[in-house]
């Protein structure tokens, strides 16, 4: 376990002189905006960050089923609502979802050089926990952005990984609905699965020589229905259900077949 251990600090640390080493592609990137060619840069945007999120699942030795990609929209701006297991979702996510879509962060990561580039230009948000108010604005800012530019975002409506080690869904947060329907985003449910397993131990003992698996599942598009107070807590409600459900549908224990 000590090896184990060992290799996935390694691991870590390599993905984040890999995203440093990377962010060198700044220079080209800022180049092509100035000259209008935003699509260019967003494609290398896009291709680099598939082969970081897929080159972490692989560092892993970790395979990845997906269902529901066709829900996926192109073109449009709309917010993922997820469970939130294990820090390796986000790279799950983007792995999963096959597109560079930003998600809150806390603001110390912004220190990080090479990786707060990243995700910057996925446009991901920094949040101050010690200044909600201000974090809830910038957030609304940022909705517009997204929607002008027709990009998509990540939520855990849970709003932090469970100490739970079966990583059950927890109850969502009521005001996470608020940057969906203020800004008329559509919602697309994600259930994941089997990133709790990468952090437990006993997970990765039993599977050194493979056998990790790592499951999502993404329901159709569904848009908040009305303001009013009411009808958001029974969207809400709707929507941790939908999650909820998914999720035990498709969850999975090593050693995978």
């Amino acid at each position: 376990m000590l090896l184990e251990r060992t290799r996935i600090l390694l691991f870590q640390l390599g993905m984040l002189v890999n995203m440093v080493f990377r962010a060198k592609v700044g220079f080209r990137l800022a180049y092509l905006r100035r000259e209008g060619r935003d699509a260019e840069a967003e494609a290398i945007v896009e291709r680099i960050v598939s082969e970081w999120s897929h080159g972490v699942l692989d560092s892993l030795r970790c395979r990845l089923e997906v269902e529901g990609l066709e829900h996926v929209p192109h073109g449009e701006a709309f917010v993922v609502y997820a469970n939130h297991q294990s820090q390796y979702d986000i790279p799950a996510l983007l792995a999963g979802l096959d597109r560079a879509i930003g998600f809150v962060v806390k603001r110390e990561l912004l220190w990080i050089p090479g990786l707060s580039f990243w995700m910057r230009q996925i446009q991901c948000h920094f949040i101050d926990r010690r200044d909600i108010r201000g974090g809830a604005r910038s957030l609304q800012a940022l909705a517009a952005e997204l929607k002008r530019h027709g990009r998509g975002f990540i939520i855990f409506p849970e709003g932090t990984r469970t100490r739970d080690p079966h990583r059950v869904v927890q109850p969502f947060r009521r005001g996470a609905i608020r940057l969906a329907a203020e800004q008329d985003l559509p919602v697309l449910p994600v259930s994941i699965d089997g990133t709790r397993l990468l952090e437990l131990q006993a997970a990765r003992a039993a599977t050194e020589h493979g056998g990790r698996l790592v499951r999502i599942r993404i329901a159709p598009l569904r848009r908040v229905p009305g303001t009013s107070a009411p009808a958001r807590r029974q969207f809400m409600d709707e929507l941790y259900e939908t999650i909820r459900s998914n999720w035990q549908a498709i969850r999975v224990e090593w050693p995978a077949s």
